[in-house]
């Protein structure tokens, strides 16, 4: 296990996370993020978690390498 934010246990393999974010002070109160852990790149953003799955299937991300947190 690695932590992911210094905080959040994801498995080893991992190579993408899905982040839920909340409480933003203005906008959507809440939205996922996909997020490349080697340069901590954003890679796209979805209020559907169902959107971010579907995303990782186009672009040919497998779901051994995507934690979710």
């Amino acid at each position: 296990m690695k932590l992911y934010d210094n905080k959040y246990p994801i498995s080893d393999n991992a190579e993408y996370v899905v982040d839920y974010i909340y409480d933003n002070p203005s906008g959507a109160n809440f939205y996922f993020q996909l997020v490349r852990l080697k340069d901590n790149a954003i890679l796209c953003a979805h209020k559907s978690q169902t959107d971010i799955i579907l995303h990782c299937w186009s672009v040919g991300i497998p779901k051994e390498k995507v934690a979710f947190i």
